[in-house]
């Protein structure tokens, strides 16, 4: 039986003629020979063989309750964030009335100062009538 066995196993002379025979990269060769614990030999079984050359997918389990907590954490974050925006939007609306009230403020002073300018070429257009300089000093 043992005979057998010698009989069906197929032989290299390195991993890259076996990886050209199976037609991968030398890579690919070494990631599927560690995968199968085939590593540090070059006579392989016909089971074997198949095994290097089957193109060996990852399999992914989607786990529902890992699904459902990342949901839950995104619609907790974007909860969070929309009361930090409506926050945020009332301290932009605030700001927006202070400054408008400033602008008023600004625009009062501004005015008020030019009330009193005028005044102040008013109280310049009304000059007392000249006097000589007897008349200032003896004030007749």
């Amino acid at each position: 039986m043992n005979n057998k066995k010698i009989d069906s196993l197929q032989s290299f002379e390195s991993l890259t003629s076996l990886a050209k025979e199976l037609k991968i990269s030398r890579q690919t060769l070494y990631k599927r020979l560690y995968k199968n614990n085939l590593k540090g030999r070059l006579s392989f079984t016909k089971e074997e063989l198949s095994l290097l050359k089957k193109r060996q997918f990852k399999s992914v389990k989607v786990d529902s309750e890992v699904d459902k907590s990342v949901d839950s954490d995104k619609d907790d974050i974007v909860s969070v964030l929309r009361e930090e925006l409506k926050a945020k939007n009332r301290t932009i609306e605030q700001l927006n009335e202070q400054l408008i009230n400033s602008q008023k403020l600004q625009l009062m002073n501004q005015q008020h100062a030019e009330q009193l300018t005028n005044e102040l070429h008013d109280l310049k257009k009304i000059e007392p009538p000249k006097q000589g300089f007897w008349s200032r000093l003896f004030g007749k």
